[in-house]
């Protein structure tokens, strides 16, 4: 789940930059170091301008597909795909 300090850790930190550029600091490092990432793609793409209570709602759903992927160096199964195929486009 994400929190506001997520989103926080992301602002610009100088004149002209709405996000940071960059975090030099791998995710394993960095304090709630998944969510961040995804707190900045939620930033970075203006999903945050489209939620619920905006004028201009989006549907969005981020699906995580590795745990699909099996151990190395087996073939990905990508069975969160196919199941969300069948049940969405029959």
């Amino acid at each position: 789940m994400l929190r506001q300090d997520d989103f926080d850790f992301n602002a610009g930190k100088v004149i002209g930059e709405d996000v940071v550029q960059c975090n030099n600091v791998g995710s394993s490092r960095t304090p709630r170091g998944h969510q961040v990432p995804a707190a900045f793609l939620i930033q970075a793409t203006g999903l945050n301008k489209h939620g619920l209570d905006s004028p201009k709602p989006l549907k969005y759903t981020h699906l995580d597909i590795a745990a699909s992927a099996g151990e190395l160096p087996a073939l990905p199964t990508a069975a969160p795909i196919i199941a969300l195929t069948k049940a969405h486009l029959n």
